[in-house]
């Protein structure tokens, strides 16, 4: 990486004087790219021994959003002094002395970055013991401030000492029975050893075909480079963890699908099977969960209350209206719910909630599902049996009654 022209990080030796008249050389880095590819392993052995580094090479991504970008980067602080200037942006201050081992499907690659120096932070740290110099890695707080298209190049989520590549993270997107975190960790330490394994082959069987040509006493004198030991694989606590960086780094993505979701025929409903489920330190914080859906099963928005209530509910209810007002869609026509909605004891609950929508016209009806329930007050036992046969013919009945 240091001397290959080609292949390397530094361009030409360049050649410069200084104010002292005396010619000197530096090395330059390339500003063309972030990614650094080693030559491919040897598949052939001539007159020379084979290295064992030549055969476990990895690539290299060197991630400087200033150097080759060209980016102005705020600093990432709150409480930096120089926050409200437009001009004050960070400046280049160096490399990263360590390197971080990303773990990628099949194998593992480096990854360097830049120091990124702000200004005003120096300063303060000089005149206040209590601030400190303000330097920044290009990593998690530098690059959310680039671009949609910069930041989906950027290849791996990074936790506090490791790295896992966003093409591994996409593999636990599609959560199945047979597709879970320990499923997908096996699979990716597979493809680690068999790459491992056939570069060891490879080297080994080169060894084994120059030994041949050689005399015996030159071969027992020799010393050959051991191969390099198996990297150890992250386990799948930190797969899990680096999939939910991820997903919370998407969170307005969601929030914008979410917020563009609307519909004419509306589900309201209400359930504490999901409260039951929070463990940690959300555990007993909520009872309700309260869900509101289209036509299309589609969730426009669902929130976690402590009671199912007008006051705690109102908040939910008057950011849907304003979110149809704002997108200048129509007001949907009919709401189903599974309770509210009798007027024996004067305006329901969920009048009260939509009354923007009620008064355009909308209609409440109680859902299916728990109309048909009704009717268990009225059967001796569940155990019947032709309860089943019942509840199931009464169900098709209202549907086919519906669509004539």
């Amino acid at each position: 990486m240091k001397d290959d022209l080609e292949r390397g990080l530094f361009q030409r030796v360049m050649t410069y004087k200084d104010i002292h008249g005396e010619i000197k050389k530096r090395k330059v880095l390339k500003d063309d790219r972030m990614w650094f590819h080693p030559p491919e392993c040897p598949d052939m052995v001539r007159s020379t021994l084979p290295s064992a580094d030549a055969f476990f090479r990895s690539r290299l991504n060197f991630c400087r959003p200033v150097g080759v970008w060209g980016y102005s980067l705020k600093c990432p602080r709150n409480n930096c002094p120089a926050r409200d200037r437009e001009d004050a942006f960070l400046y280049h201050c160096g490399y990263a002395n360590t390197v971080r081992y990303i773990c990628d499907i099949s194998d593992w690659y480096c990854m360097l970055t830049e120091v990124l120096a702000c200004s005003a932070c120096r300063k303060a740290a000089k005149a206040s013991a209590t601030h400190s110099i303000g330097q920044f890695l290009a990593g998690c707080p530098i690059i959310s401030q680039l671009t949609p298209a910069h930041q989906a190049m950027f290849p791996a989520i990074l936790t506090l000492r490791h790295g896992v590549d966003k093409q591994v993270v996409k593999l636990m997107t599609d959560r199945t029975a047979a597709n879970y975190m320990a499923s997908i960790w096996r699979q990716v330490q597979e493809n680690h050893c068999e790459k491992y394994l056939h570069r060891k082959d490879i080297y080994s069987t080169l060894l084994t075909s120059l030994t041949k040509e050689r005399s015996l006493l030159n071969t027992i004198r020799h010393k050959f480079q051991p191969p390099p030991q198996h990297r150890k694989l992250p386990s799948a606590k930190l797969l899990r963890k680096a999939f939910l960086i991820g997903e919370a780094e998407n969170t307005e993505d969601y929030r914008a699908l979410i917020m563009s979701t609307f519909g004419k025929l509306l589900k309201f409903d209400s359930t504490k099977k999901i409260c039951k489920k929070l463990a940690g330190a959300g555990c007993g914080t909520a009872e309700w969960c309260t869900n509101v859906g289209n036509e299309l099963s589609q969730v426009l928005t669902s929130v976690l209350t402590c009671e199912e209530s007008v006051q705690k509910l109102r908040p939910m209810a008057k950011g849907l209206i304003d979110r149809y007002s704002k997108a200048a869609e129509s007001p949907p026509e009919e709401m189903y719910v599974d309770c509210g909605y009798c007027r024996l004891y004067g305006v329901s609950s969920i009048e009260k909630l939509f009354n923007e929508w009620m008064e355009s016209g909308m209609v409440i009806h109680l859902d299916i599902f728990h109309w048909n329930h009704r009717f268990d007050a009225a059967v001796r036992t569940d155990h019947h049996p032709k309860y089943a046969l019942f509840k199931s013919a009464l169900s098709a009945a209202v549907f086919a009654f519906s669509q004539w």
